[in-house]
């Protein structure tokens, strides 16, 4: 009551379109420019639920998976 949260299929959706944007960055088919902006969009759309913990460990766990070469 009187809070807004994200639901487990939202997560699961930003999980996945976070992931795509991602790898098309990887694989070159958008530039730097092109993911931030897509990932500015999503954080926007999960920005106004209460979910920052969430939000810090996915992040963490994507920089981790990036710093060991995964």
């Amino acid at each position: 009551p009187g809070r807004l949260l994200l639901g487990r299929r939202a997560r699961k959706r930003f999980r996945r379109r976070f992931g795509e944007a991602e790898t098309a960055w990887r694989c070159g088919q958008i530039d730097e420019d092109g993911l931030q902006r897509r990932t500015m969009a999503l954080l926007g759309y999960v920005g106004q639920a209460e979910c920052l913990g969430w939000r810090q460990r996915l992040f963490a766990d994507r920089e981790e998976g990036a710093l060991s070469g995964v």
